[in-house]
């Protein structure tokens, strides 16, 4: 029988739709002066930018991201052409239709579980959706993984969850352990579904 003496998941996920202090986080499109690199552009003007796309048109090079909006505000005050595209990306995404039950079914039989990874943020979990995917995971095996367990907060005030998936969750029985995270970058959701679908697997066929 595969056995693990205990496998831990620590969630401090950054919702695009909502954040202890209401942070708005807008799509914008910030121009590359002529002569200029984008490493120049983003050191030189003290931008945080995780992730962008390369957009080359008649009237420019551009790199188009997502930011918070004091981010977005500090670049264009730092003299950088910045067009917002779509100033709350968050509320436009929370109003876009959800996954149909079709979509749903289709993409649980396609991942070969039974248990939930998917949200309301265009398919994948919101912050409160996957407190509650740990909460059903400990609602149907009890024997195999702990009630989450808070071991801090986030610099925004949210929780960071743990739990321990094991033959006997919450004892220490001296054997190997195994560490699992996600969520490191708030931009990087596939990461947090990708852990919670090996949770589920792991609950699932723990017998095999």
């Amino acid at each position: 029988m595969l056995r693990f003496a205990a496998l831990t998941l620590i969630l401090c996920s950054v919702s695009l739709t909502v954040s202890a202090q209401g942070t708005r986080y807008a799509e914008v499109r910030i121009e590359i002066p002529d002569g200029a690199s984008v490493a120049s552009v983003i050191d030189g003007h003290g931008v945080d930018i995780g992730h962008f796309r390369m957009e080359e048109t008649e009237a420019g090079i551009f790199i188009r991201t997502v930011l918070p909006e004091r981010e977005w505000q500090r670049a264009r005050s730092s003299g950088l052409n910045v067009s917002v595209l779509d100033p709350d990306l968050g509320q436009t995404l929370a109003n876009r239709p959800p996954f149909t039950d079709a979509q749903r079914e289709a993409a649980r039989q396609g991942g070969r579980i039974e248990g939930n990874v998917l949200g309301s943020l265009q398919g994948h979990p919101t912050f409160d959706e996957v407190v509650d995917i740990l909460d059903d995971m400990h609602l149907q095996f009890p024997d195999l993984i702990s009630e989450r367990t808070s071991i801090g907060q986030t610099i925004e005030g949210r929780d960071i969850w743990m739990v321990e998936i094991s033959d006997n969750p919450g004892v220490d029985e001296g054997g190997g352990e195994v560490l699992y995270t996600a969520m490191h970058h708030a931009r990087e959701p596939t990461g947090m579904v990708s852990v919670l679908y090996s949770m589920w697997y792991l609950l699932e066929q723990y017998g095999t």
